[in-house]
């Protein structure tokens, strides 16, 4: 799930900075988010 959300964001910002920028934006983000975890949470409405 990680590595989609992350893929996702990559992609969103692509069209938007540079090759370099884009590159050094994923470097940033697998630092950031190595070792982390995400959980889906579902609320329902009553």
């Amino acid at each position: 799930m990680m590595e989609k959300i992350l893929e996702n964001i990559i992609n969103e910002m692509s069209p938007h900075i540079s090759s370099e920028q884009l590159e050094h934006l994923s470097n940033v983000l697998y630092v950031n988010f190595h070792g982390k975890e995400i959980q889906e949470r579902k609320c329902f409405k009553r």
